[in-house]
């Protein structure tokens, strides 16, 4: 499966590098170039156990692609993880990353028909339908169900053990809104 990860922190590159040693093709993008630029080189990365491993193991399959932009990563997958930062900021969590590549995303959804996007980004429950689903809404219209689909999928990943905890899930939970996407879900995860 042709898949964009969006945001190279420590979910996204994590979520990346393992679903790409799984056999999918994986499309990173973040707007942070130094990240890409870790991403190339492989160095500076997150520690994390196994993880360059896993890295150089998919780029000798050419199974990364790094891309120059958010439309390159949307315009080469079927699905894209959300995996931008959600830092706490007085007490609460800051959306303003979920927001605005919510609004960046549904721009290049215009000509996009049965993609799917799975917010993994850990985020406050009902944000999906409370925020990102009338973002997605004012740019696409009511279409959005009949041409995109949106999944909460969120992580559960210890620093430090992320690698083995995505490749030995104690449980994989997903907020689904139709059959489709609960199909695509499972094939993502077979290997888990």
């Amino acid at each position: 499966m042709k898949i964009s990860v969006i945001g190279c922190g420590y979910v996204g590159i994590v979520t990346g590098a393992c679903l790409a040693n799984s056999g999918n093709e994986i499309y990173f993008y973040d707007e942070d170039n130094k990240k890409l630029n870790n991403l190339k080189t492989g160095k500076n990365l997150i520690f994390e156990k196994n993880l360059k491993n896993k890295l150089v193991s998919a780029k000798k399959k050419k199974k990364i692609h790094i891309c120059s932009s958010l439309k390159e990563a949307i315009v080469k997958s079927d699905v894209a993880f959300i995996c931008v930062g959600t830092p706490l900021k007085k007490n609460n969590i800051d959306l303003s990353y979920i927001k605005n590549v919510t609004k960046q995303i549904s721009v290049e959804l215009k000509n996009k028909y049965n993609f799917i996007l799975f917010y993994k980004s850990t985020i406050p429950p009902l944000t999906v339908d409370n925020i990102c689903i009338p973002i997605l809404k004012k740019q696409l219209g009511n279409i959005i169900d009949k041409k995109i689909n949106i999944v909460f999928n969120p992580e559960f990943l210890r620093e430090g053990n992320a690698i083995y905890d995505f490749e030995n899930p104690i449980r994989i939970i997903a907020g689904i809104r139709n059959k489709k996407s609960k199909i695509i879900l499972k094939n993502i995860y077979k290997k888990y």
